[in-house]
Order: C-alpha cells, then sequence, then structure tokens
C-alpha cells in the first residue's frame, strides 16, 4: 500500500517512565526565544498555564537524586508534541501518541539547539 502525504506518522512515543517508587517532582520547559518556564506543585496545572508553542527542551525532575545530590532527570528533545495527562509526561512526532494539553515543539538552527540543550543540561535547579 502507498502512503499519502496525509496518512499519519508511526513513530514511536517517548514516555516518562521513572523507577518504582520516583516520580516527578517539576518539569522545565526550553524555549526557542530562550524563555524558560518551571512548573512545580500542581503539575498538571502549571502545564496548562504553559506557552503552547517554540518548545524545544522538556525536563523533568525526579525525586530521587544522583551522587552529587542532584535531582535524576529526564530530558524529551526533537520531537513536534508534548503533553502530560497529570501522570505521564509524552513526547512523539504524531498526536495521536499525546495525551493532555499539546505542547508544540519548533524547528531552530542545529546551532541554536545545542545553546537551549545544553543550557537545559546543567540546570539542576528546580
Amino acid at each position: 500500500m502507498v502512503k499519502s502525504f496525509n496518512d499519519p506518522i508511526e513513530s514511536p512515543i517517548n514516555r516518562h517512565n521513572p523507577p518504582e517508587g520516583v516520580y516527578a517532582t517539576g518539569f522545565k520547559l526550553h524555549y526557542t526565544d530562550g524563555t524558560v518556564y518551571a512548573g512545580t506543585g500542581d503539575l498538571l496545572n502549571a502545564w496548562d498555564q504553559a506557552t503552547t508553542t517554540g518548545l524545544q527542551v522538556l525536563v523533568i525532575y525526579e525525586s530521587s537524586v544522583d551522587g552529587m545530590g542532584r535531582p535524576t532527570r529526564h530530558m524529551v528533545h526533537g520531537v513536534d508534541y508534548y503533553g502530560y495527562d497529570g501522570d505521564t509526561f509524552y513526547g512523539c512526532n504524531d498526536t495521536r501518541g499525546v495525551k493532555g494539553k499539546v505542547l508544540y515543539g519548533e524547528w531552530t538552527t542545529d546551532e541554536e539547539f545545542e545553546k537551549i540543550r545544553i543550557k537545559a543540561f546543567n540546570d539542576y535547579d528546580i
């Protein structure tokens, strides 16, 4: 069967799936324009208040810590759609895999993306 441009894309879904007993304590959204939005406390409400477009990197902060006492984190980037349903964070290139409010990724140059990614990677404060 030949696929057309309008056929849905089959792509893997990136789900935040922490080890047993570990949970998300917050998240940060890093946008193309340099804006960083942090969500803590009521994560679903914080997600629902986030800017919808221009997302580059989602960083999920977890309840566990690494060997240096910093929170463990899960980073999601390079996808078109991001979601959170109050339980699980999602990232994928097909909206059928995203639950909750959808935030939209945005293309930028490799150089600009790398600046944003490094900033997100080095940020352990929530």
